[in-house]
């Protein structure tokens, strides 16, 4: 959802920043996030950090703690290999639905990916 101008709330400019941190390891497992840290860093008012903590509890990346701040969840072996199983039922679906579904416009513009990947690999680089 992007509100006037094509821009996006700063919540979710915000959440969507603090996601791919953790996500991405920058935020470890276990570490804290505290309104006020994270406002002076991210230079936005604590309103948005308290709207993005909120949307990251919900989605399961962060433990609330009382009052104004949050914990980055670490992930039990259990929760992995759940994730693992669910990932690939939604892999195998996906590849079925793909197949079923394919065009010729599909396949080329499949075929110019792949072919992307496969020279960055021989490059060592990382399509983005």
């Amino acid at each position: 959802m992007t509100g006037s101008g094509g821009f996006a709330p700063e919540s979710e400019r915000v959440t969507r920043q603090l996601r791919d941190e953790i996500i991405d390891g920058a935020r470890t497992p276990g570490s804290r996030l505290v309104e006020r840290e994270l406002a002076a860093e991210l230079g936005v008012s604590r309103l948005p950090i308290r709207d993005a903590l909120k949307a990251l509890v919900t989605e399961g990346l962060v433990t609330p703690r009382p009052r104004t701040w949050a914990v980055v969840r670490e992930f039990t072996p259990t929760d992995l290999a759940d994730l693992d199983e669910v990932r690939s039922a939604l892999e195998t679906l996906a590849f079925r639905l793909a197949a079923q579904r394919r065009t010729r416009a599909g396949l080329a513009r499949l075929r110019v990916d792949l072919d992307a990947e496969l020279a960055a690999a021989r490059r060592g680089d990382a399509v983005t």
